[in-house]
């Protein structure tokens, strides 16, 4: 069921599946954008029984969670100095990537530098298992065994098993050591992470938020459904849900994809789905992209439809904010036109998803 919207301004976006962190395609008429790190703060925050200051800079920071050493980049930007309490937003990369390769070009640095938040770029840790990337069935196929970083967003042991021990320890020594090892308690490290944030940085705990590319994505769905009572909203980039909920809170989630996505041009024999409202009643959009969505956020199947462009490319919407149980909260799906598998920057493609994702976030907080 639908009711049928005008065009809106534009509003949010962003993509799709399988988890990969593939190469960027560059437009010559992208808008340029300073992707040059900052230089690396060593110092820790200073923080007292009765304050915390934050101080401006790059911090490259370890927890000790269960045996496993995790990761992740914090930046302070100049406008989030001092001891006022300011948003978090957490960017989580995407299979193969890490919190650094984000920092860097995901355009999240450039938009705290803007609007004075802090923002955590966390990696994940490195596992061994196979994906049936060609759906044939079989896990066995050589080429089909993977060695990298990806985040236990709920597939990892099951939709994707992992390397038995002889395979472990068929690894040359270095991939050995990074992969032997249980499936990452990712959301213990996520809530140890963000416990650690609260004690050593001046952060606003009713305003964190969560966004992730590819299978960063699916992280960052399941951070959105499962510590929906840390997480004010979330956003996912590239991927569906692959938890099933339901949120213990009611949370407000964006879920964006790009029509040229290969995960879903896959799905189409090659060829990108129309961006017009018959789409969403494709049954394969339909199952993989919305309907786990709706059932973890307790929304009925009622969407308002609009269309309109952002940076020059176009883009549907469908918007769901009938809740099953009287809540408030909401889900937009957006497609946009000529986006392929990537977080776009503004380089790689128009859109500037942190700027679009901001305006989102920025209207949600913890009650």
């Amino acid at each position: 069921m639908n009711k049928n919207l005008t065009a809106i301004p534009l509003i949010l976006v962003i993509l799709l599946t399988s988890g990969c962190n593939r190469a960027t395609r560059q437009k010559a008429d992208a808008t340029p954008q300073n992707a040059e790190p900052a230089p690396a703060v060593t110092t820790v925050p200073s923080a007292d029984a009765n304050s915390v200051v934050n101080t401006p800079g790059r911090y490259d920071q370890t927890i000790q969670v269960g045996d496993a050493t995790r990761e992740f980049v914090v930046y302070v930007p100049e406008l989030a100095g001092g001891s006022a309490q300011v948003p978090l937003v957490v960017m989580l990369h995407g299979t193969s990537g890490t919190g650094d390769e984000f920092y860097g070009r995901s355009g999240w640095r450039e938009k705290a530098d803007k609007e004075g938040f802090i923002v955590v770029f966390p990696t994940a840790l490195v596992h061994c298992y196979h994906e049936d990337e060609n759906f044939d069935g079989d896990f066995t196929d050589p080429s089909e065994r993977e060695v990298t970083t990806k985040w236990e967003a709920g597939e990892l042991g099951e939709r994707l098993p992992l390397c038995t021990q002889d395979e472990i320890a068929s690894l040359a020594v270095e991939k050995r050591a990074l992969a032997d090892h249980p499936v990452a308690d990712d959301m213990a490290f996520f809530h140890s992470m963000f416990d650690f944030l609260g004690a050593n940085y001046s952060i606003d705990s009713k305003r964190t938020y969560v966004t992730g590319f590819s299978n960063g994505a699916r992280m960052a769905g399941r951070l959105s459904v499962e510590m929906s009572e840390r997480v004010a909203a979330g956003a996912a980039h590239e991927a569906p849900l692959a938890v099933a909920g339901p949120s213990d809170r009611p949370i407000s989630v964006i879920a964006t994809y790009g029509n040229a996505d290969d995960n879903l041009v896959g799905l189409n024999n090659g060829n990108p789905f129309p961006l017009e409202e018959s789409l969403i009643q494709q049954p394969v959009i339909k199952s993989s992209l919305v309907d786990r969505w709706l059932a973890a956020l307790q929304l009925a199947d009622v969407y308002e439809f609009s269309e309109g462009t952002i940076s020059g490319e176009r883009y549907v919407q469908f918007l769901y904010t009938t809740s099953t149980i009287g809540a408030d909260n909401l889900l937009k799906v957006i497609f946009i036109d000529n986006m392929t598998h990537e977080y776009p920057n503004g380089k790689n493609h128009p859109v500037i998803a942190a700027n679009m994702l901001w305006e989102f976030f920025s209207q949600y907080q913890l009650p």
